[in-house]
């Protein structure tokens, strides 16, 4: 996530990033930096150190970098921006607590135990000792 978020508008590196992932990326149509395309550079250039750490879930669409580029560069952006209407608030709070109880999982396997189900971050359990690794 730090190398990650590097790339966002909050950094002094910004600009530098939108120019290399247009030349990476010879279909990216802005010049500005964003989460899709910067994600999808580093598991091109960088696959063998990040491959193995990262899921990508392709049924969700997420406007991080550039809705931070936005309220960055204008003031008042969120009076005046709207949200993508194809998902609900409840929606996206489910997708964000699967996201984050995956997230959670890479840790707490590393100490046995498991979310049985992304949707539940109440409940936690042993992993089966043939789990795979």
């Amino acid at each position: 996530m730090d190398v990650w978020s590097g790339m966002g508008p909050q950094t002094p590196e910004y600009e530098k990033w939108g120019q290399r992932l247009r030349e990476t990326c010879k279909d990216k149509h802005f010049p500005e930096s964003n989460d899709q395309t910067g994600l999808v550079y580093l598991l091109l250039k960088e696959k063998e150190k990040w491959g193995d750490k990262v899921y990508v879930e392709d049924g969700y669409y997420f406007e991080g970098l550039r809705r931070r580029h936005a309220e960055k560069m204008r003031e008042g952006y969120n009076s005046v921006g709207t949200h993508n209407e194809l998902y609900s608030r409840q929606g996206c709070w489910d997708a964000m607590q699967k996201v984050l109880n995956f997230g959670d999982n890479q840790v707490l396997r590393s100490c046995g135990f498991v979310h049985p189900s992304l949707g539940d971050s109440g409940s936690v359990m042993p992993v089966p000792f043939d789990y795979p690794a």
